[in-house]
Order: C-alpha cells, then sequence, then structure tokens
C-alpha cells in the first residue's frame, strides 16, 4: 500500500475484496516487523488499555512509522489498517 500510486489506490478503494487483501498485507508485515523487534512491552501495556485507548496508541505508533515514507498517505493508510 505504501509504493502505490493514487491511480492504485483509488482503484482499491472502488474494490473491497482488494482493499482488504491489502490492508490485511501490510498489517502482517507490520505486525511480523514488531514481532522481530522485541517490543513485547507494547503487547504488556496493550494488554492494560481499553479497547479504544488500544486503537488510538497502534494508530498513534502505526502513524509514526508510515509518515516517515509516505506523508501524504499516512493517515488514510493508517486509518485502513486501523479497520481491520
Amino acid at each position: 500500500i505504501l509504493e502505490m500510486d493514487n491511480a492504485d489506490i483509488l482503484n482499491l478503494l472502488s474494490n473491497p475484496q482488494m482493499l482488504d487483501a491489502q490492508v490485511e498485507e501490510a498489517a502482517m508485515v507490520l505486525f511480523q516487523h514488531v514481532a522481530s523487534t522485541g517490543t513485547t512491552h507494547l503487547q504488556d501495556a496493550l494488554a492494560t488499555m481499553s479497547p479504544e485507548r488500544q486503537k488510538n496508541e497502534l494508530g498513534e505508533r502505526l502513524y509514526s512509522l508510515i509518515v516517515k515514507g509516505h506523508p501524504e498517505r499516512a493517515g488514510k493508510i493508517t486509518g485502513m489498517i486501523l479497520e481491520m
């Protein structure tokens, strides 16, 4: 998703199955990265939070990672991942 141009993103938005598949793939890559970096502190912290706070915390962390490579689309991509 991060490397797609605007036309491809518009195509994804018009095809729910393709969008779901791309968002799921992006989430898997992100979660694998988080797991491989040994960030168990995040898991521990999330376990003590309400579902709403968990979503906010994950959103903030995702956004900070995504905005580095794609500042113009970071909000939209973060939102798509959080909707999973």
